[in-house]
């Protein structure tokens, strides 16, 4: 639970017990009708900021994942070769002894 429910189920409880209830601290915006100076605001102008390129380590992280997500099944001619290889080690053993 966050700062904010916990401030929400306060405000409700007061509510339903007919008191009130702030965080000590809370900011609240001034209301509309108690502004005083009633000027426009100045907006603060900061600099944009400039995207930063992804590190090495993070593109090579990227091509790794990658990989492990397209592996292709093992080439039927590895396959065959293990076939046989066994059944001329098997032949081999039934042979000699």
């Amino acid at each position: 639970m966050g700062l904010e429910d916990r401030d929400w189920l306060h405000e409700e409880r007061a509510k339903k017990e007919a008191k009130t209830w702030k965080r000590p601290g809370r900011f609240m915006p001034p209301s509309a009708s108690s502004s005083d100076n009633g000027g426009p605001i100045e907006g603060i102008n900061r600099p944009v900021k400039q995207p930063t390129s992804p590190s090495y380590v993070h593109l090579q992280a990227q091509e790794i994942l990658a990989a492990r997500n397209s592996k292709s099944p093992p080439p039927r001619s590895l396959a065959v070769l293990l076939f046989m290889c066994l059944s001329v080690a098997v032949t081999a053993l039934y042979l000699y002894f």
